[in-house]
């Protein structure tokens, strides 16, 4: 069973999508390794995402938005 046989079935779609795509997609590869790790690894914004989450849920409510900026 070839790769295509193997993952074409499965992932129809996600397939079709890459190959109608695959010179916008391809671009990604001119970036050095250390860059392409940082485009696709989300670890620092998700952490610094659930820091700020951490400080809002200890408030019940924000009388605007500008209350909420300040405090974080």
């Amino acid at each position: 069973m070839s790769q295509n046989q193997k993952w074409g079935s499965k992932y129809a779609l996600a397939i079709k999508s890459w190959k109608a795509n695959w010179d916008e997609l391809s671009t990604f590869f001119d970036y050095a390794p250390a860059i392409r790790h940082l485009i696709y690894t989300t670890n620092a914004v998700e952490g610094y995402h659930r820091q700020l989450q951490k400080v809002i849920k200890t408030k019940e409510a924000f009388p605007n938005a500008e209350a909420a900026h300040k405090l974080l």
